[in-house]
């Protein structure tokens, strides 16, 4: 399959002597490839390097091997373009400029993508949990993976050493969001709505924003992109059809199921109308809550707020900071604590599964004792009464 001939060679300076050429046809592409070396040895290893890949099929020509920082480039330009087309969102460019920046590029941009081996890999992953946590690490490596793919559909590689290194990689769950207990949740619903603040338009605007994501379950994305008509206050509903991204971009939800209609208890409607009246600003894109510019809120103007709301509370320290997401996780915990079927929790928070409800949100927020009571209380109703006596009929054991 490959041949090694010897070559006379001029040396640079002036002097006669021999190179080795190591000839050979790509099958995958039926062109000639070869490459020269000083020493036959080094020829003779290379021919068979060469034949073994092709045997294997894995092998890719010099002219298609190129190196980890290009093929990240390449797969950059390529992301580029599905955002253009609005296949992925500018959060999701954003992603891949940074982890290939900051963390792929400067391990092994230097190396042939074509030469990675599972150890560089797990070299990788292993360096990276000495800085970030190991959730992150593992998506790290995980975009890698999508390089590779890509590189492969293009012709890049035939191997796939981020695949195999990642069925190595233990997958990590996130850490863990703080929950609220329903004591707590009661003390910051509470707060936000007497707080002595000295601007008294953004002590509103806190309220509302902590209220619809406690009591309607909706994330700060959805409730920064609301707009005046998607208020129904008639009818006490909410639509949401939209999220704001942190780049000021309007987009629709991940799934279908990201629209829907909210019901909006009464107290909601009451602190929304008085909103509408006393505190909203007309704004070009008509948005129900803005900063005082008339700007659209964005996720770090509320994030300084939260934190001295959880400080007022008294919740700062407890367990790590509440993240503003843990009063969506409240709510949906607490219907269905409270008797609201699985089926309308899900459709609630627009989930298009209910089983991603219950294994995300079904944290229970009632004491070991409620549960306790409500198994006797349960059981007593299977045997016909509340407080069953249990007897064995004089029955012996055997």
């Amino acid at each position: 399959m490959a041949s090694v001939l010897k070559r006379p060679h001029t040396r640079a300076d002036g002097s006669n002597g021999d190179k080795w050429m190591v000839r050979y046809v790509d099958p995958a592409t039926s062109k000639r490839h070869g490459k020269s070396f000083d020493l036959k040895k080094d020829a003779d290893a290379y021919r068979r390097k060469v034949e073994r890949e092709i045997e294997q099929g894995t092998h890719i020509s010099k002219h298609m091997a190129v190196s980890v920082k290009e093929i990240c480039q390449k797969y950059y330009e390529a992301c580029e373009a599905r955002e253009r087309r609005g296949e992925i969102g500018e959060s999701r460019l954003i992603q891949v400029r940074i982890m290939v920046d900051k963390h792929i590029v400067p391990s092994l941009g230097g190396m042939l993508f074509r030469d990675l081996k599972t150890a560089d890999i797990d070299a990788l992953y292993d360096k990276l949990t000495n800085s970030i946590s190991a959730f992150y690490a593992r998506m790290i490596v995980s975009n890698l993976g999508t390089m590779e793919r890509w590189a492969a559909r293009q012709g890049y590689l035939l191997t796939s050493p981020v695949a195999n290194a990642l069925r190595g990689i233990k997958a990590v769950k996130p850490a863990k969001i703080e929950e609220f207990s329903q004591e707590d949740i009661g003390k910051v619903l509470g707060h936000v709505l007497t707080r002595q603040a000295p601007r008294k338009r953004y002590a509103a605007l806190v309220a509302c924003f902590v209220h619809l994501a406690a009591c309607c379950g909706l994330r700060i994305s959805e409730i920064t992109a609301l707009d005046r008509s998607s208020v129904d206050l008639a009818r006490k509903r909410l639509r949401i059809r939209r999220n704001l991204t942190c780049h000021r971009k309007l987009k629709g939800p991940k799934s279908e199921a990201g629209n829907r209609d909210v019901p909006l208890p009464d107290h909601l409607c009451e602190m929304l109308s008085r909103w509408l009246s006393v505190y909203h600003r007309e704004n070009d894109g008509d948005f129900m809550f803005t900063t005082y510019t008339g700007k659209p809120v964005m996720p770090d103007n509320m994030r300084y707020a939260w934190h001295v709301i959880l400080r007022e509370c008294g919740l700062y320290q407890q367990g790590g900071v509440y993240h503003f997401h843990a009063l969506r996780h409240f709510s949906g915990s607490w219907w269905l604590e409270n008797g609201m079927p699985i089926q309308d929790v899900a459709l609630q928070l627009g989930h298009a599964n209910a089983a991603t409800t219950l294994k995300i949100y079904a944290h229970t927020v009632s004491k070991v004792a409620d549960r306790q009571a409500a198994m006797t209380r349960m059981g007593g109703l299977l045997l016909g009464q509340s407080d069953a006596t249990v007897t064995h009929g004089g029955l012996e054991a055997r």
